[in-house]
């Protein structure tokens, strides 16, 4: 296990799925990452301009981790010492106590607007296990 080049920041993940037909959420706190934004600008064909924050973390090979399909295997105590990757997760740059849950005033809506604007869910992420120029380590994008 090594450590990315500055990754010295750490973020929350809240690990979505399924729990006898409900959404749950399991949160884990990550360190070692690195957090980059940039604003991205567009213009639509009606003139419009919208710019969204693009956001692309970068996590150090971390022994927490577990694929989705072995992570959602593990029972609900067991998912509290791993994290996961998947699209559709939340991601917050800090350490966070807060829980998601199914009411208010902690669903998963209000968590977001709470942690703006440091918080993204997943839109893609790639494990990089081979031995990559930055290391072994996991990249998430997100807007």
């Amino acid at each position: 296990m090594s450590k990315l080049l500055g990754a010295h920041q750490t973020m929350t993940i809240w690990n979505k799925y399924r729990n006898d037909g409900l959404d749950a959420w399991q949160r884990h706190i990550v360190p070692d990452c690195t957090w980059r934004k940039t604003s991205i600008k567009t213009i639509s064909a009606s003139g419009i301009a919208n710019i969204a924050d693009y956001i692309v973390v970068l996590i150090s090979d971390n022994k927490s981790y577990m694929t989705f399909d072995d992570w959602k295997l593990l029972s609900d105590d067991g998912k509290k010492y791993f994290f996961t990757i998947q699209t559709g997760d939340l991601v917050a740059l800090g350490k966070y106590s807060i829980e998601i849950l199914l009411d208010s005033p902690y669903r998963e809506i209000e968590v977001k607007e709470l942690l703006k604007p440091d918080v993204i869910n997943i839109k893609s992420f790639r494990v990089n296990n081979f031995d990559h120029m930055l290391g072994k380590h996991i990249k998430l994008e997100g807007v």
